[in-house]
């Protein structure tokens, strides 16, 4: 389900789910207070099939947690996870950091900026006791469908050719794509030409065609 990047200009809201959102969208500035879980369950749905389908139309449940993780007055901030079940990449984690109002100056509005991260989870093992032979696993954190972060812990079975002579070693990699031109745009389809059917031909009369009498001389 989409990575994310949220940054918000509005009244402060009542927290209403994982992250702080009124309806739908977490770009409001609703910060949960420090120490105060939040347990959010979610869901979307309609009460008939839409055209064409066989089941009613449905979202997957979001049950998630969300809590304050800054003392300060001035300056808030919430983490929090959500679970989208049932899918096949589950796991979404938020953060929000925000200024309430009237903070920074008289009338100041309420500020916050936040972000959305997609979880994956990924493993590898190469065979050999030597140098390259190593089982790692960790999750991957996508910050757009550009930037990544993979962090996770890395067995080799080889302890003695590696450095130190360390079996375990963490490992964080910062994955980021440049492209050095732009996607091509997509081309709508070409229309297939239809062939006309040919003309009628009008019938022609194979018959001789008639003589006139010869004429008395």
């Amino acid at each position: 389900m989409k990575r994310l990047i949220v940054a918000a200009f509005f009244v402060a809201a009542a927290a209403r789910a994982t992250p702080s959102t009124t309806f739908w969208a977490p770009s409001n500035t609703a910060i949960q207070p420090f120490l105060v879980p939040h347990i959010t369950y979610d869901t979307y749905f309609w009460n008939r099939p839409a055209s064409g389908s066989n089941g009613s139309p449905i979202y997957p449940v979001t049950t998630g947690l969300t809590m304050g993780i800054l003392p300060w007055d001035d300056l808030q901030m919430e983490v929090g996870f959500d679970l989208l079940l049932p899918g096949g990449d589950p796991l979404l984690l938020n953060a929000k950091l925000g200024v309430p109002e009237d903070k920074l100056f008289a009338l100041q509005p309420s500020l916050a900026v936040g972000w959305l991260t997609k979880i994956n989870f990924a493993a590898d093992v190469q065979t050999g006791k030597n140098a390259f032979g190593a089982a790692g696993g960790g999750i991957t954190l996508f910050f757009t469908d550009k930037i990544d972060l993979l962090t996770g812990p890395v067995y080799f079975f080889d302890a003695g050719s590696q450095p130190g002579g360390r079996q375990w070693f963490w490992t964080v990699q910062l994955d980021i794509d440049l492209p050095l031109r732009s996607a091509p745009a997509a081309t709508a389809p070409v229309p297939v030409a239809t062939t006309a059917p040919p003309a009628a031909v009008p019938a022609v009369d194979k018959k001789a065609p008639e003589t006139e009498p010869a004429k008395n001389q």
